[in-house]
């Protein structure tokens, strides 16, 4: 039971990253490493037996401190074509880029298998599941966005301990990877038919979010869904995060509609993904507002709505921490209380405003305008996350966001008083438009 149990909390233990300074002052700068924990740089580690974690795309410099705690490695590499960590191009029946060497010097085996979406060919199944019941504990199993990781954990623990579907989609929902299973269609296009099941599956319904962390820079992008129709939009895209957005697209089949940004200026602009997204999409169309400055196929005002699928955002401006802030509030059939407040409203923060553009006074005004007055249980998903919270609520910050719950002149003089220091990724002090989006 000991051992068990040290095994457990080795593999939960915090992961020691070097990361960028913070922009906004909600907490004090950081210049040294920074502990993590596995869940938050997208690692998890069920509760089912087997020892096996799942994650999505790594860093390198994550996957060498976390090669040290596993025995094991099966990257399920799709079809080569993934350049998922970023160096190295796409090179057909390659996983290009991978940290082979690293893995391998911490003692760690790696065994890479190409796996993308159903149908599975009968070999492929019986070769993952086979490295699945042979590879040593404890094991990492690594896709670009966890799906294809879980599915296969919830096959092979169904095949091992003889469950049906019924029983296999139970695991899945103790480990909370269900919904995503169930929409991405995993379950109808591989489970089901693996484990020769005639279960009949309703139609997905609903709406998916999901959040994408950048640890370096302490960023938050958001892809959201209409399961229906499987549209979806991106907000507020890291250029480092391309590669798992599109792969996460790709997986799940879903048709992204539009790449819409809460603002744009030197702070976002050497690491915003829109851009690149488009050069690779050509499909795909930049919503943003006329006030950034940023390039944009389509410029958004005041009360506009973006539909895709049975769903819509509703465009509210915030200005003050930049003249073209936006927040977007989702709305739909089952009244969705969310709210992406881009730098505007933080996590027991707020944006700072005292660079070109920056405005204490319209600042305060728009969040108690425009955020504040929404139903105090919407939830808040703002572009940056400092305090090991990545959303909150109108209500909690309402009662209580240090900054926001004093009055508008006190407001003004603390923001005024905070002399922050300039953030690590600055371009120029002053946006120029011709420069917001980066080019390749």
């Amino acid at each position: 039971m000991g051992a068990c149990c040290n095994k457990q909390s080795a593999l939960h233990r915090n992961v020691s990253l070097r990361a960028k300074e913070c922009s906004h002052g909600s907490e004090r700068p950081r210049s040294g490493p920074v502990d993590l924990p596995p869940a938050l740089l997208g690692v998890e580690t069920p509760q089912v037996p087997g020892d096996v974690s799942l994650a999505g795309t790594l860093s390198n410099c994550t996957i060498v401190e976390l090669a040290k705690r596993y025995k094991a490695w099966l990257y399920l590499n799709p079809k080569g074509l993934s350049s998922h960590f970023v160096s190295g191009p796409r090179i057909s029946n390659r996983a290009v880029g991978f940290p082979t060497e690293a893995i391998e010097r911490a003692g760690c085996r790696l065994l890479i298998l190409d796996f993308f979406r159903p149908p599975v060919p009968p070999e492929q199944t019986s070769r993952m599941l086979e490295a699945m019941s042979q590879l040593p504990r404890p094991l990492m199993v690594q896709c670009t966005t966890g799906t294809r990781s879980s599915a296969l954990l919830i096959l092979w623990l169904a095949k091992h301990a003889g469950h049906n579907l019924e029983s296999a989609l139970r695991v899945a929902e103790d480990m909370k990877c269900l919904r995503r299973l169930m929409d991405s269609g995993w379950v109808r296009e591989w489970l089901l038919p693996e484990l020769n099941s005639t279960l009949e599956l309703s139609e997905p319904s609903g709406y998916l979010l999901e959040q994408f962390f950048e640890p370096v820079t302490f960023t938050n992008s958001y892809l959201v869904v209409c399961k229906a129709t499987k549209e979806g939009v991106l907000i507020d895209p890291c250029l480092n995060r391309t590669d798992a957005y599109l792969m996460l697209l790709d997986e799940a089949g879903i048709h992204l509609k539009y790449v819409l940004n809460t603002h744009c200026h030197y702070e976002h602009m050497s690491i915003t993904g829109s851009d690149a997204i488009r050069k690779l999409r050509g499909d795909v169309k930049l919503l943003s507002s006329k006030e950034s400055g940023a390039a944009a196929d389509e410029f958004l005002v005041h009360g506009q709505l973006v539909h895709f699928g049975h769903y819509h955002l509703e465009v509210r401006a915030t200005p003050g921490h930049t003249s073209g802030c936006l927040t977007y509030v989702l709305h739909g059939l089952d009244h969705p209380k969310v709210a992406f407040t881009g730098d505007a409203l933080l996590v027991r923060g707020c944006g700072r405003t005292d660079f070109a553009q920056g405005d204490a006074g319209r600042l305060y005004d728009s969040v108690h305008a425009q955020i504040f007055t929404l139903d105090p249980d919407t939830r808040i998903y703002p572009c940056h996350e400092y305090n090991g919270r990545n959303n909150s609520t109108v209500g909690e910050e309402k009662a209580y966001n240090p900054r926001l719950t004093h009055c508008r002149d006190d407001f003004i003089l603390l923001m005024d008083e905070l002399e922050l220091p300039k953030p690590k990724f600055q371009v120029c002090d002053v946006p120029r438009p011709e420069k917001q989006l980066l080019s390749l």
